[in-house]
């Protein structure tokens, strides 16, 4: 993973960084709210380790995981009493990103000369001593006006966080999150079906779901011109090849998905500090037009977080001549002397308002900043907005400079020096882009990690699969204790061999999801009405739920006398799952504790009709067919085949499942 490039690098990355022990799913995005303020990367149902530590290679950062994963298993074991140890549930999610530490600040070393010279004076409540020189360190009167002047407010504070008077540099330190779907953050196993989902769905969403940004390349046409053309009946054919020819000479300038899928392969970026998009972007406008003015008022773009670690920053702003000064060097050479003597003025102010011997134009020229922070800021912008061109012919520009004199005085000196230069395409576009990102939640993507899994071969001895595989669960394998399944979906076997199904003829049947041969039935009498709506199971039975005319729902209990579905025992605990069985179909029946609950006679019913059922397919199952022959078949089916019981059996305590 790499630190703080130098250079420009026309090269991205095309692929994700590969360890030993971990396999890579995807790059995530977060904005700033989604990571920082909602943390929405943390799980509420399951265990999640929060690790930063510093590495010095790839090697390192494999080890550490390794480490993370041996400290769980222990952690699993620590009071483990029934004489064997327990094993980490596969899987286990990794989530990577180089972290951006604060490095400086552009300040750290700038006095200025603060008036009264001498004695104490005051900003708000704060109490303000000059040295014996009359000079005030710029970040100690910071420091007094945001921790005890009265005046800051938590925005000035994180206006300063986010500013260019502090730079991030990449030093080594790596962000781990591990995740452990199955565990609680207790270390001690999820022991239902339910809460299981509730922690998979958590996972479904942080690698498919828009509740983590999944970001996507952005395009932004003129509808207003589309809808033009529709209402002049243009072919639609045209109208869909223009819009696709527009959307994708829209896409070819929006260049920040490219960027950050690449920062992405270099080792992600993240920040417990955001960019400043109230000073990087403009307020989004429907008129593209307004959007462009906006940009070039905007430009040139100048991130500070991880937004600036990205290829093309580097290459059309940071890196764009060779001579580009850094942003510190920059503000030091051009701004540092007006900032100084605007503090200086500032406080001369703000003294003279203390002890009431001001006018109102002096007032004006300290309230219009409101703060010295915004004073400071606002200098910066100045001279950037000087000091940046977007012609790279243009060399050198002039500014004043105040020289000391003998007499210990100063005076404006005219001197020349070279402009910085940036790429003026790239800068409007992606203020443009981001403005348009940052109109509607989640907001700007700036946070990057790389989503991976991990090896569970590596450590066989320390991590189990589940008896589901190393896949995370979803609503299509699990039937829920008075959980309605609607009329035609479907509930799956965890080795997508099986499925259950109620149809719009009230049939409800397991039938193999390649062939579409049924299995067998658990109501094979049609039932008759048109508002079929859903089947539902709870202790004893299975029920369809159907509307009558007048449109109010009720329940019609199946006819067939099917046994009672769950055991009565102390460990028959709710909530109770229904899932299929992978190996041959069957339906099991697991409370709390993964206790397989399934009435025994209940599995000799499902035995029983296994062997009434012929070679159906679900294609023959309308009404006449059903009453006309596959009835019939079954009725004449004779000789049933005894079948063994299957038993839910699997090692995830360390003991069968019974």
């Amino acid at each position: 993973m790499e630190l703080d490039k130098n250079k420009c690098d026309k090269s991205p990355k095309s692929s994700p960084i590969t360890f030993r022990n971990l396999s890579f799913i995807s790059c995530i995005f977060f904005s700033d709210r989604q990571y920082n303020q909602d943390k929405i990367h943390k799980p509420q149902y399951s265990l999640c380790i929060d690790n930063s530590f510093v590495s010095t290679s790839l090697n390192s950062i494999e080890n550490e995981i390794d480490n993370m994963i041996d400290n769980v298993y222990n952690k699993l074991n620590e009071n483990n009493n029934i004489g064997y140890p327990i094993k980490i549930p596969e899987p286990i999610y990794i989530l990577l990103g180089r972290e951006l530490e604060y490095d400086s600040s552009i300040l750290e070393t700038e006095r200025f000369v603060h008036f009264p010279s001498n004695g104490i004076s005051k900003l708000g409540n704060a109490e303000i001593q000059p040295d014996n020189n009359g000079t005030l360190a710029i970040l100690d009167y910071l420091n007094s006006f945001f921790n005890y002047s009265g005046f800051a407010t938590t925005e000035d504070k994180k206006k300063y966080e986010k500013s260019h008077l502090n730079n991030y540099k990449f030093k080594g330190k790596i962000k781990i999150l591990l995740y452990i779907p199955y565990l609680s953050n207790e270390y001690r196993y999820i022991t239902n079906f339910q809460d299981i989902y509730n922690s998979s769905t958590f996972f479904y969403n942080l690698i498919m779901s828009d509740v983590f940004l999944k970001f996507e390349r952005t395009a932004n046409i003129d509808k207003d011109f589309i809808n033009n053309l529709k209402k002049m009946n243009f072919n639609r054919s045209f109208i869909e090849l223009l819009t696709k020819i527009l959307r994708d000479a829209s896409k070819s300038k929006f260049v920040l998905y490219d960027d950050l899928n690449n920062l992405c392969f270099e080792g992600g970026c993240v920040t417990t500090v955001g960019e400043d998009l109230k000073v990087l972007v403009p307020k989004y406008d429907k008129d593209d037009g307004t959007n462009q003015e906006n940009a070039v008022k905007f430009s040139p773009y100048l991130p500070n977080k991880c937004l600036s670690k990205t290829k093309n920053f580097l290459c059309n702003v940071k890196y764009a001549k060779d001579y580009n000064k850094g942003m510190d060097e920059f503000v030091k050479k051009y701004a540092m002397a007006d900032i100084i003597n605007g503090l200086g003025e500032y406080s001369k102010i703000n003294d003279m308002i203390n002890n009431k011997k001001i006018n109102q134009e002096d007032v004006n020229k300290i309230d219009k900043f409101k703060s010295p922070l915004n004073l400071i800021i606002s200098v910066i912008n100045s001279h950037i907005k000087d000091g940046y061109s977007s012609d790279l012919r243009d060399e050198e520009r002039e500014i004043i400079v105040k020289e000391d004199t003998s007499d210990c005085k100063s005076k404006d000196t005219k001197i020349k020096v070279k402009y910085n230069h940036y790429s003026k395409e790239y800068s409007e576009n992606i203020i443009k882009e981001l403005s348009l990102l940052n109109d509607k939640y989640p907001g700007v993507p700036e946070i990057v990690m790389s989503f991976y899994t991990y090896n569970y071969d590596l450590k066989r001895n320390k991590i189990i699969k589940m008896p589901w595989g190393g896949e995370l669960i979803s609503s299509d394998y699990l039937f829920n204790m008075y959980s309605p399944l609607d009329v035609d979906n479907i509930i799956y076997s965890f080795n997508n061999r099986y499925g259950l199904k109620l149809n719009k003829s009230g049939l409800i049947f397991v039938y193999e999801i390649k062939t579409n041969r049924i299995i067998y039935f658990i109501n094979d009498i049609p039932v008759l009405s048109n508002g079929i709506l859903s089947v539902l199971f709870d202790k004893t039975s299975f029920s369809i739920q159907i509307n009558d005319n007048d449109n109010n729902q009720r329940k019609g209990v199946i006819k067939k006398n099917i046994p009672k579905l769950i055991s009565e025992c102390d460990l028959c605990q709710e909530p109770i799952t229904m899932i299929i069985d992978d190996n041959d179909g069957s339906l099991r029946f697991y409370g709390n504790s993964f206790y397989d609950v399934t009435n025994s006679e209940f599995k000799n019913f499902i035995g029983n009709q296994k062997n009434l059922v012929g070679n159906f397919n679900i294609n023959e199952l309308d009404s006449d067919k059903y009453n006309n022959d596959l009835k019939k078949k079954l009725e004449e089916s004779s000789n049933p085949k005894s079948k063994q019981n299957y038993q839910y059996c699997y090692d995830i305590n360390g003991s069968c499942l019974k």
